[in-house]
């Protein structure tokens, strides 16, 4: 099993000459136009058809492909991929432990090694949907893809913001904070001994000092057990807090603001996403068998429709769009 985070776009369409937003219903007929001008379809070594788009940029040494599975109908599935330099990678033979290098003699620019990215598109709301690996292309492959083969028009991805993150509660009437929970990992000599009131020498010989880690609640006896009572108050404090984020491992705030009641807010995760957990493999005889790229492409194409259909709810209203 492996726990994967898809991560939600709205894509708006622009006029390159004038920067104009357009109608984001009139990508479905750009990226059609573009696919069947510019692909022909192939079949993979799994015997998927796919139509391959190259979106290589000029002076990258190594290729970057998108792979259009579909692309007709109400929405688009397809892979992203780059290619990993060869010599990074060798097979190993595990009986005996004997290592080979990859594509032995054939040049980089010829044939290699690539890791994947899924997207889903949904055409109607105009939501993009990703669930990224690591070195793989990730939803920018779109905007690129446009800037390579449209002239008139480009693509601009805004995250959907986390209902819970604390952007959430900026530029609201009359914001209060009531706590702030920050989590300190390894924190400094200096802090720990003013925490513990201990001798901080003592506390680093500790044989886990390289695990521990200091949360803190901070919370007000005083205006009501509020520590701000106003937006403008609450934004400085929020703001504070994000300059040294990256001195936290995770931070939250305890808010509410006019007509809500008391939530949590966090600062960690601001762009909304679904959690999902893909099965890399399944046990066969009592032997755990890895899938094959074809099982999981269908996989993927799954958790990524799966997880559109159950939060488009929250997308609608969020980006403010009807369908």
């Amino acid at each position: 099993m492996a726990e994967k985070k898809i991560y939600f776009f709205r894509m708006d369409l622009l006029e390159r000459s004038s920067d104009s937003l357009l109608d984001y219903k009139k990508i479905r007929e750009i990226i059609v136009e573009i696919v069947n001008k510019e692909t022909v379809k192939t079949t993979d070594i799994d015997g998927n058809q796919v139509y391959p788009l190259a979106i290589t940029r000029v002076g990258e040494p190594l290729h970057s492909t998108i792979d259009f599975i579909r692309y007709k109908g109400d929405n688009v599935f397809l892979r992203t991929s780059r290619q990993k330099p060869k010599g990074a990678f060798v097979t190993r033979e595990y009986a005996t432990n004997r290592t080979e290098k990859i594509l032995i003699g054939i040049d980089e620019s010829l044939s290699g090694i690539e890791t994947y990215t899924y997207i889903f598109i949904d055409y109607k709301s105009g939501i993009l949907s990703v669930v990224a690996a690591q070195s793989a292309p990730d939803q920018r492959s779109i905007v690129d893809m446009f800037d390579l083969y449209s002239t008139e028009y480009r693509i601009e991805l805004i995250p959907i913001p986390n209902k819970d993150g604390v952007e959430k509660i900026f530029g609201k009437e009359n914001v209060k904070i009531s706590s702030i929970d920050v989590t300190i990992p390894v924190p400094d000599a200096v802090i720990l001994e003013q925490i513990f009131g201990i001798n901080a020498a003592e506390l680093l010989e500790i044989k886990t000092r390289d695990k521990y880690k200091v949360t803190m609640q901070v919370t007000s006896n005083i205006k009501r057990g509020k520590m701000t009572t106003n937006t403008e108050e609450s934004e400085s404090l929020i703001n504070g807090i994000k300059s040294n984020l990256p001195k936290f491992s995770s931070a939250k705030v305890t808010a509410k603001y006019e007509g809500t009641s008391a939530k949590t807010y966090n600062f960690n995760d601001e762009n909304f996403y679904f959690k999902t957990t893909i099965s890399i493999a399944s046990f066969v005889d009592g032997h755990l068998k890895y899938f094959d790229s074809d099982v999981l492409l269908s996989k993927y194409n799954d958790a990524l429709k799966t997880a559109f259909l159950t939060s488009k709810g929250y997308l609608a209203t969020v980006i403010d769009r009807t369908w």
